[in-house]
């Protein structure tokens, strides 16, 4: 009762967006797990005044993500964050039976699906009917996957998401359009707001149109590095050769732009 009912003045505590807002465990490629030291503005970027999902008061967000995967920052927190609502997934084991009967039932208009899920999901015919956006993604989107959720639901707006733990979940995406007929492949899209993207050669100048070059991903929500590993970090986590000041993280992931 003795406590002011407003929130404290961060400024006056010392805070900032600079400040860390969690460390997560990822293995990526290698296998080895590797601390990522995410900041506030990181979060920020990805759940406030994005582009690549329109989030409303009236939305109701699927959170079945593990909380030790980064996709739960975008699920619990792309809704709180915007007003809307987010529905908890029970128990510990992901069965699409009750996935299905989840969107069902709780009326779920947003949710995220890693590309093996939707995979599966799409394969065995479960409904997409109270979905208005799902976000796929975590790896290669299946054509044939993305083609038969249309035809069976052709007004759900599907987007692939594409992105690194360190760059704070998501960094690329595409919105997909109603007719895919003509792709082989999902492409990745183009960077988020507050992001950017470079596809670079080993001397880390710009690939040329239709080469194939590495990502290398800046922008806010570029992470401060790994927890405890500063030479791995300085491997991976480099001073932009094109911003001053600014940070580029190296995906080790390759692609090439496309007209």
């Amino acid at each position: 009762a003795n406590l002011p009912a407003s929130d404290p003045d961060p400024r006056a505590l010392g805070l900032s967006s600079r400040h860390l807002a969690y460390v997560i465990y990822t293995s990526g490629s290698s296998g080895t797990p590797k601390g990522v030291m995410v900041e506030h503005r990181g979060v920020v970027r990805l759940v406030a005044g994005n582009d690549f999902v329109a989030i409303s008061p009236q939305d109701i967000f699927l959170n079945a993500s593990s909380p030790t995967f980064d996709a739960t920052a975008f699920e619990v927190w792309g809704a709180l964050a915007n007003g809307a609502s987010v529905v908890l997934y029970p128990g510990r084991y992901l069965s699409t039976a009750t996935l299905a009967q989840i969107i069902q039932d709780q009326s779920i208009t947003i949710a995220w699906m890693t590309a093996r899920l939707f995979d599966v999901y799409v394969g065995e015919g479960r409904s997409t009917d109270r979905l208005q956006q799902l976000l796929v993604g975590g790896e290669e989107v299946s054509v044939a996957s993305i083609r038969a959720c249309q035809k069976r639901h052709p007004t759900l707006r599907i987007s692939n998401g594409y992105g690194p733990t360190e760059n704070t979940t998501f960094s690329l995406c595409y919105p997909v359009p109603p007719d895919l007929d003509d792709q082989t492949r999902v492409p990745l899209g183009r960077p988020i707001r507050n992001s950017v993207a470079y596809l670079l050669d080993e001397r880390l100048q710009p690939a040329p149109l239709g080469a194939i070059g590495e990502i290398y991903v800046g922008g806010a929500g570029v992470a401060r590095g790994y927890l405890n590993r500063p030479e791995l970090t300085a491997e991976r986590f480099i001073a932009s050769p094109f911003v001053a000041g600014d940070r580029l993280y190296k995906t080790g992931d390759l692609a090439r732009y496309l007209p």
